[in-house]
């Protein structure tokens, strides 16, 4: 028999701010989410985000620009248990 399938991606843990009108999200199986934009002029910035859950730990990568030119304006990496990832909620804009 087949394994059975994990649930889907449930979200990002800790999305970046900004309008996301422009922005598609893809729930694939085993936990995995990614987030990336449909469309980008070439000097809007934006991000391409992915959250995975991998054991116990939970991830979150992104990959920032300032305009669609190659150039990185940060990648970021969020890591937490996933445990705590349910209780623990990031605020992180509040300094607490």
């Amino acid at each position: 028999a087949a394994p059975a399938a994990s649930p889907p991606g449930g979200g990002l843990y800790d999305p970046p701010p900004g309008d996301r009108t422009n922005y598609f999200s893809l729930y694939c199986e085993d936990g995995l989410t990614l987030v990336f934009p449909t469309t980008c002029a070439t000097d809007a910035a934006g991000f391409i985000s992915v959250d995975w859950t991998a054991g116990a730990m939970r991830y979150q990568a992104d990959r920032k620009f300032h305009q669609l030119d190659g150039s990185l304006a940060s990648l970021e990496l969020t890591e937490i248990s996933a445990a705590d990832a349910e209780t623990y909620l990031p605020d992180f804009n509040t300094g607490q």
